[in-house]
């Protein structure tokens, strides 16, 4: 059965959206303990309303001194923020909840256009993660620096699957960008996370997010792609199809659509590394995984 908080966040965000599925994931470990403070972004409108809903099960709000913006925005949906100037119709309250007033109002004054690394520790960020973001400059490009980051290899912790994220609301873990995919802090606060969804009669929810992040992604042509179905081959490698896989584009470049890679009717990673492209018309073409583009990631 569902815990009454669970019922109750679920419920804020089909009211309050801007309240996310992740945001409700986060504010169930806040209660439990695993997570140290939450940020909340929502339109003035709905601040009140949120705050009164926390406040009455015993949390603690604090609005950050500025209102913020989106100043710049990625293909792949992600938005950057800044301070807003005084009467922006589009600005957004950052509102801290904590189990403790002075955990709030220390978030609340610890703010910044980016996430910065002080705030980071104090919503629980690993230090690790925290620490490669503070070595970011301008406007990140996470999925590039993530991918550089993380060594190939022949699988990664399903736990770091930060990409999981760009496809579905249902995953596990906090907001942030990890490190690398074999961050073992990540992966352990998804693990923690998957048990304090299961403790509130999330189960199905916490089976959806571990699936969603156990599926493997390729990344081609500058496109993120999750694959519908997918399996082990006998020789320990993995293989997918391309049809009905579900897409996102990061920087797809000119006349990417028309790549004979798109009509492969399987995509094998093999355990050296190497990704083969099963082609009806042509037959096999294979090629070397490289450290950004042509990379097949397997998660388990």
């Amino acid at each position: 059965m569902t815990s009454h908080l669970a019922d109750l966040l679920l419920n804020l965000h089909d009211r309050v959206p801007a309240v996310s599925l992740a945001n409700v994931v986060e504010i169930l470990a806040l209660v439990d303990g695993v997570k140290p403070c939450v940020r909340l972004l929502l339109d003035s409108r709905d601040e009140g309303f949120v705050r009164s809903t926390l406040e009455a099960r015993g949390l603690y709000c604090a609005a950050s001194p500025k209102r913020l913006r989106v100043h710049a925005s990625t293909a792949l949906g992600d938005g950057y923020l800044e301070p807003a100037p005084e009467g922006d119709p589009d600005a957004r309250v950052e509102l801290m909840v904590a189990r403790e007033q002075i955990a709030a109002e220390r978030a609340a004054s610890t703010q910044s256009g980016l996430v910065s690394p002080s705030l980071g520790l104090l919503l629980g960020y690993p230090h690790c993660c925290v620490a490669a973001q503070e070595r970011q400059t301008g406007v990140p490009d996470w999925v590039r620096d993530l991918l550089v980051a993380t060594p190939r290899a022949h699988i990664y912790p399903f736990g770091a699957n930060r990409f999981a994220y760009l496809f579905s609301e249902h995953a596990l873990g906090f907001d942030y960008y990890p490190c690398t995919l074999n961050c073992s802090r990540t992966v352990d606060i998804a693990l923690s996370t998957r048990k304090v969804l299961v403790d509130h009669g999330l189960a199905a929810f916490a089976d959806r997010a571990e699936a969603g992040m156990r599926a493997p992604i390729l990344v081609l042509r500058g496109v993120l792609v999750r694959p519908a179905r997918w399996w082990r081959t006998a020789d320990a490698g993995t293989a997918c199809q391309l049809a009905g896989a579900d897409m996102r584009g990061w920087k797809v470049g000119r006349g990417a659509e028309d790549d004979p890679v798109w009509s492969s009717s399987t995509v094998e990673r093999l355990p050296d590394g190497t990704i083969r492209f099963h082609r009806p018309d042509i037959g096999v073409l294979e090629v070397a995984e490289g450290d950004v583009d042509n990379r097949f990631l397997v998660f388990g």
